[in-house]
């Protein structure tokens, strides 16, 4: 039986990255070339690096309690590829309610795989509220059986 509450970045449990997936370092230095008045005028020129932390289970963010919390589905924005953690819509709603925040989101993934995990992680936290920002509806999980 395939554990559904394994998070796509599980290799990554307990490591700190400077970038991941899409946000790479080549990427940045090609898109300074392109597109510097747009970075500057948003404040991505001399920006402080940041980095992807991963708890044990391979999700970004801290270690998950029996806190009341906040947890949070969807794909890249609700990761937050590209943002300091402090900057994802997620650690920002969670302050502003005043909760712990769970963040179940994975980059590039489909609307089937918040639903996995909400499934299995659900029961085993303490939410008090979910909220899902839905993906692209033609995105979908793949599954081998």
């Amino acid at each position: 039986m395939q554990n559904l509450s394994i998070s796509p970045y599980y290799r990554h449990a307990n490591q700190t990255l400077s970038w991941l997936g899409f946000d790479q370092e080549l990427y940045y230095k090609n898109n300074l070339k392109i597109n510097y008045d747009q970075l500057q005028e948003n404040g991505w020129i001399d920006y402080e690096p940041f980095t992807y932390s991963f708890n044990s289970l391979g999700f970004r963010g801290p270690e998950f309690t029996d806190e009341p919390c906040l947890v949070t589905l969807g794909c890249s924005l609700t990761f937050g590829i590209g943002l300091p953690y402090d900057s994802t819509w997620a650690v920002l709603l969670a302050k502003k309610l005043d909760l712990k925040l769970v963040n179940l989101g994975v980059g590039g993934t489909s609307n089937d795989v918040a639903f996995r995990l909400a499934y299995s992680w659900l029961p085993r936290l303490n939410p008090k509220i979910v909220v899902l920002n839905a993906t692209f509806s033609d995105r979908f999980e793949i599954q081998e059986h």
